[in-house]
């Protein structure tokens, strides 16, 4: 509507994990996101390189209980075969940049890849 670029952080996470290795796992919030999750990157033609594990995260939990809860779940994820794991929602981007280092594997947050997409100008490219 205005002309300028928009990017979908859900979109531009799953790309981006698609483009860094064959099966991934989204981190999500609880059981009940996994069929929107399903859902979502089938409609992204990705369908079989993503599964879901469930993380209990809340938006009111500290920085410390956020990365605690995430890191669980991600020790799942790649015990299970995850190349790299997709944070389910913006509110756990905070604990991208430590769980990058404690894991060594790719942590992809959709609002820092898409603001990062917006900004290098080659969103909608």
């Amino acid at each position: 509507m205005t002309g300028k670029p928009a990017l979908g952080i859900g979109s531009s996470s799953l790309l981006a994990a698609a483009a860094s290795c064959d099966r991934a796992a989204i981190l999500v919030i609880s059981e009940k996101s996994v069929p929107r999750k399903v859902a979502f990157a089938k409609r992204l033609g990705l369908k079989g390189r993503f599964f879901s594990v469930p993380t209990g995260y809340t938006e009111h939990m500290t920085e410390a209980e956020t990365l605690e809860c995430l890191m669980k779940a991600a020790r799942e994820a790649l015990r299970e075969g995850a190349g790299a794991l997709v944070l389910g929602c913006a509110g756990m981007g905070s604990a991208a940049s430590e769980m990058r280092r404690i894991l060594g594997v790719p942590v992809i947050d959709g609002t820092e890849v898409a603001v990062r997409a917006l900004v290098l100008g080659n969103a909608g490219r």
